[in-house]
């Protein structure tokens, strides 16, 4: 878990690239350049509703180019493990050779 080291207040802002100053409509699911996972509190809400419990939420300040507060409402998603999603025995495919010497380990 990181929300123990996890930066609080201003530490946690994020912000709109100064270069697109119109771009900050706000969506449930911002992309980023930093490969992370940002969602609102109705993506959370969304989320509990399905008993997703291996979720840390890191709260963030969204800012706009000129530091301004544009949103408290969204947390960067820390997803926790994972989780198989494929049934590989009741599936049809074919793997890749390099794959599966991979995964044989």
């Amino acid at each position: 878990m990181l929300s123990d080291r996890y930066p609080k207040g201003d530490a946690s802002s994020m912000y709109y690239d100064p270069a697109y100053p119109e771009r900050i409509k706000l969506k449930d699911i911002i992309d980023n350049l930093d490969d992370v996972l940002i969602a609102n509190q109705k993506v959370k809400t969304l989320l509990s509703e399905f008993g997703v419990k291996n979720i840390e939420y890191l709260p963030i300040l969204l800012k706009d180019h000129q530091d301004k507060l544009v949103s408290e409402d969204y947390s960067i998603l820390n997803v926790l493990g994972g989780v198989g999603i494929v049934y590989m025995e009741a599936s049809e495919y074919r793997m890749d050779v390099l794959l599966k010497l991979k995964l044989a380990g």
